[in-house]
This record gives C-alpha cells, structure tokens and sequence, in this order.
C-alpha cells in the first residue's frame, strides 16, 4: 500500500509478500478452520476499531521526525533487566516493532521471523520490540523465543507518541490475554470503570534513521505484519 492510505500502509515498503507474509496467510486459514468464532468475532472487531482510530489519528508519517524514546531502551540484552544497564544513545539505524502478546500465533510467527531476519543481516539496525505486556512476560517471550534484540514493556506512551495506540475492544484483550489491573498483570493503560475498550498498540513497524522516520508499516489487523526483510534490507 502506499503512504498514503490512511487505513494500512507500509511506507514505501514492499510487504506482505515474503515467508512471512505467506506463514501469517497459513496462520489466518487456521484460525478460520479451527478458533472459537467468539475469537474471530473478536479479532475482527479489534481491526475495525483500529481503522475508525487511525482515520481520527494517522499513524507518525514517513519523513516526520520520531519521538524520543528512553535511553535506557538502547542497551539492554534481551535477559539483562533494563534497570541494571546504563543508558546509551540512539543508534543511527534503529528498527522499532510492537507486538501484543505471547499467546498470538502472529505476534510469535512476526518475532520469530524478525529473529531469522536479523541474524542474517549486517546488525547495522539496532532492533527493539515493544509490547504491552508486563517487563517479566517480555523477558521470559526473549527467553523462551531466544531472540536477538530487547523486548521491552510498553506502557503505552511510546504507542501514543507514534500514533499506534486505540481502544481496543475489551474481548480482543481477553483473547490475548491481556488483563485491566494495570501494567504488572499486562495491560498497557488503564481500563475506566464500566468501559469495554482497553487502550492497545498496533503492531506497527517504524524504521527510524537519523532521528526520522524513513519507513512504516501500519495497518488496523494484528494478523498482517512487515516483512522484516524489507527493513532491514533497505
């Protein structure tokens, strides 16, 4: 798509057609044969919202410039918790990706690709995903998935600041497994008393190079995600 689209696009990038895309298209098939059609529902219900929030919020655009992140963000091996490293400066190249949970088929399939991905290249692009689960369920994802970059928590200004935060409807985080007590049980804002939404981010992509942003991959449905190699190639 291009940057323009309002509803999913990838910045100039050419996406959705490499391993991934094809592994996430297998994934979407299974999930049509075999998911509960209460997760389904909610799955669909979720990409609506996101679309009705980027038309009232586009999404940080090609060219802008990015938001500051943490410093501390820069330096922390993926099994160090950030707390004990010191703060480093923003690497030149640096490639940030959100993911929602550990329990999605496609937040996993996107990580492990992204790993694959990286191992391959030249580490020219520092790499950090970004997730609004708790800093333990980052660290035991790093773990478990024995990726090469940081997987930090997420409280949701980060999201905000890049324009990748809604409100996601309250079933989509029950799939995922994100609760509404607040960021040590995994939720990335807090749920006002009586709503049914919970404030989440897109699993959007942003290469940020120079302190700009020089490409983008956002789109409303957790089930499509970038082509790592289309970022880390460029």
């Amino acid at each position: 798509m291009s940057d323009g689209d309002p509803i999913g696009d990838s910045g100039g990038a050419q996406v959705g057609r490499g391993p991934l895309a094809r592994e996430l298209l297998r994934l979407r098939c299974l999930q049509l044969d075999t998911a509960p059609l209460e997760e389904l529902i909610a799955y669909d219900r979720a990409a609506t919202a996101a679309a009705e929030a980027r038309l009232q919020t586009p999404a940080a655009a090609v060219g802008d410039p990015a938001p500051p992140l943490p410093a501390q963000r820069f330096t922390a091996a993926p099994e160090v918790p950030h707390e004990a490293v010191p703060p480093a400066p923003p690497p030149p190249r640096l490639l940030l990706t959100w993911y929602l949970s550990r329990r999605s088929p496609f937040c996993r399939a996107a990580l492990l690709a992204l790993a694959a991905e990286f191992r391959r290249s030249d580490a020219s692009t520092a790499v950090i995903a970004l997730t609004p689960e708790p800093p333990e369920t980052a660290r035991r994802t790093s773990a478990d998935l024995a990726l090469p970059f940081p997987v930090v928590h997420d409280n949701g200004s980060t999201a905000e600041e890049f324009g990748v935060r809604y409100a996601a409807p309250l079933e989509f985080a029950g799939v995922l497994g994100l609760t509404t007590a607040g960021p040590s049980s995994g939720s990335s804002g807090t749920q006002p008393p009586g709503s049914d939404e919970l404030p989440l981010p897109l699993p959007a992509t942003f290469l940020v190079e120079g302190g700009r942003i020089s490409a983008r991959f956002v789109h409303p449905d957790s089930r499509y995600r970038a082509e790592p190699a289309e970022f880390l190639r460029t």
